[in-house]
C-alpha cells in the first residue's frame, strides 16, 4: 500500500504542479512577458495570450506584435500567428537557461525605407547597439553581445538557444521613395537554424542556416539559401560557407536601385544568381558567382558609356554583344580578398566578348578558318 502511494504521490505531484503553472499562466503570463519583452526589444510588445506548460516544458504566446515608433509614426515591424518555446527545465538549477526550438509560425516582417532614406529595421537594430568609448578617446560602435544582453535582462542566468524555425512566413518591403506599394514580397519563408556551443567556454561555435523562400511578382522566383557561420566577436576574422540560389526573378522592382550603377536602362528582363561563398578567417577562397540574365528589354544606353572605352577596347563591341545576346547572358564573378578589402573579378564573359567579337567565326560548311584557328 505504502508503494502504492509512493507511485501515486510520484505521478500525481508533477501533474499537479503542471496544472497549477498552465492556471497561474492564464493570468500573470500574459502581462509578465509582455514587460519583459518590451524591455528587451526596447519597444512595444503585445500578445493576445500567453500559457506556460511543464508537462511539454514549452511558452506558447499568440498573436505577438511589436510595434515600433518611426517615421514620426508607430509602426508594425512583426507579428505572427504564434510562437512556441521549447526549454529544458533541470539545466534552470545550474542557472542554463537552454532553448531547445523556437518555432515562429506565419510571422509577417515589415522592412520600410522612409522617402528621408531610413529603415524602420534599422531603427529596430539599433535599440542593441552598444556604442562605447575607449582608452584612447576612439569611439568603438557595434552591437550588443550576448553575454550584454544576458546581464542586462537575464542577470547570471546564461542563455542558448540550439533551434530556430520559420514556417510560412511572410516579408514585405515598401520603399516610400517610389511608390506606397511594397516593391517586393517574400511569401512562403521557411527558415531554420541550428546553434552549436562551447558550454565551457559558454561561446557560440557555429550557426547552421537553411532558407527557401518565394518571391512574389508577376511571375513568382524561387530563392535558396543554405550555408554555415562560424562566428567571432570581430566580424573581420569571421569564417562561412554560403550558397544563394535565386531562380528567374523579376528584375523590374529592383530597377530602381541598379540602374544609378548601370550603364543602360531597360522595360523587362528576369535574373538568376548562383552564389558560391567561402570565407576562412575573413579570407575569402574559392567564391564565385554567376548571374544569368534573359529576356532583356533594353531601352537606352548613357551617351557617356557608349562613346567611352574599357579593358583596352571600345565599350561599342561590349554594347553589341549584350544587345545581340540579350535573351540569354551569364555573367562570371570571382570573389577574393577580404571582408575589408573585397575583390570582384570577371570571369569568362569578358573573354567570351572579345572572342565572338573579333575573331571570325567558322565557315558553317565545317572547318576552321585560319583567323579563328591561329594559323
Amino acid at each position: 500500500m505504502n508503494v502504492r502511494r509512493i507511485v501515486y504521490c510520484v505521478i500525481a505531484f508533477p501533474l499537479a504542479l503542471h496544472v497549477s503553472v498552465y492556471l497561474l499562466s492564464m493570468a500573470y503570463a500574459k502581462p509578465y512577458f509582455e514587460g519583459y519583452l518590451c524591455t528587451l526589444f526596447r519597444s512595444s510588445v503585445t500578445i493576445a495570450d500567453a500559457r506556460i506548460s511543464l508537462l511539454t516544458q514549452s511558452i506558447h504566446f499568440s498573436q505577438p506584435r511589436i510595434t515600433i515608433e518611426w517615421d514620426n509614426r508607430q509602426d508594425t515591424f512583426f507579428q505572427a500567428q504564434k510562437v512556441k518555446i521549447s526549454f529544458d527545465i533541470l539545466p534552470l538549477l545550474r542557472k542554463r537557461l537552454i532553448i531547445k526550438n523556437i518555432a515562429c509560425i506565419a510571422p509577417v516582417v515589415s522592412v520600410e525605407r522612409s522617402r528621408a532614406g531610413t529603415f524602420n529595421i534599422q531603427g529596430f537594430f539599433d535599440r542593441f547597439r552598444n556604442i562605447r568609448k575607449n582608452a584612447d578617446g576612439t569611439v568603438q560602435d557595434g552591437f550588443e553581445t550576448t553575454q550584454g544582453l544576458q546581464a542586462r535582462h537575464g542577470g547570471a542566468l546564461q542563455t542558448y538557444l540550439q533551434k530556430g524555425y520559420i514556417k510560412e512566413g511572410t516579408v514585405i518591403f515598401t520603399d516610400y521613395n517610389y511608390s506606397t506599394s511594397p516593391l517586393l514580397a517574400f511569401r512562403d519563408v521557411k527558415f531554420a537554424a541550428v546553434f552549436t556551443y562551447d558550454f565551457k567556454k559558454a561561446e557560440l561555435d557555429a550557426i547552421k542556416i537553411k532558407l527557401n523562400t518565394t518571391i512574389q511578382s508577376d511571375q513568382p522566383s524561387a530563392a535558396k539559401i543554405d550555408g554555415e557561420i562560424d562566428p567571432t566577436p570581430d566580424y573581420v576574422g569571421s569564417t562561412f560557407r554560403l550558397n544563394v540560389f535565386i531562380e528567374n526573378f523579376d528584375l523590374m522592382p529592383i530597377w530602381p536601385y541598379l540602374e544609378r550603377n548601370l550603364p543602360l536602362t531597360i522595360t523587362a528582363g528576369r535574373m538568376s544568381v548562383e552564389s558560391h561563398l567561402n570565407c576562412v578567417g575573413g579570407t575569402f577562397e574559392n567564391s564565385k558567382q554567376t548571374v544569368g540574365l534573359k529576356a532583356l528589354s533594353i531601352g537606352a544606353w548613357k551617351e557617356d558609356f557608349a562613346g567611352a572605352g574599357s579593358m583596352g577596347m571600345s565599350n561599342k563591341l561590349l554594347i553589341d554583344y549584350i544587345e545581340k545576346n540579350c535573351q540569354a547572358l551569364a555573367f562570371d564573378f570571382y570573389i577574393s580578398g577580404s571582408l575589408k578589402d573585397l575583390k570582384v573579378t570577371p570571369g569568362e564573359m569578358m573573354l567570351k566578348v572579345i572572342g565572338d567579337t573579333l575573331l571570325p567565326k567558322a565557315p558553317s560548311g565545317g572547318g576552321s578558318s585560319p583567323q579563328a584557328s591561329g594559323t
